[in-house]
């Protein structure tokens, strides 16, 4: 009977493994497309902010769209990480670091 128990524990154990990892496929695979598609959002706006900012002055002006463009990579890429980095709520029984005395 220990065994047989014993037995489902350990298929049930390998099943959340394997769970767990298809989870962390997924949020890869979505963080990534989410990354491509922000990339891809990103030279839209700056084709149209130096196609806006050519008609208005009648010439480019490269330096300013690159220092937008930088400060834009740059806030979304915290959030992203910000997004990425953050400790699951609750693991199959532990407690997260912070619940900890």
């Amino acid at each position: 009977m220990f065994v047989i128990i014993s037995l489902f524990v350990c298929i049930g154990l390998e099943l959340l493994s394997r769970a767990r990892q298809n989870v962390d496929a997924i949020k890869e695979t979505f963080w990534q497309d989410v990354q491509s598609s922000l990339h891809d959002v990103q030279e839209e706006m700056l084709s149209e902010e130096t196609v806006y900012d050519t008609q208005l002055n009648g010439r480019t002006s490269t330096e300013q769209l690159r220092k937008r463009r930088s400060f834009i990579l740059h806030t979304y890429s915290e959030q992203m990480d910000d997004d990425v980095h953050e400790p699951p709520v609750r693991e199959f029984g532990k407690l997260p670091d912070s619940a900890r005395p």
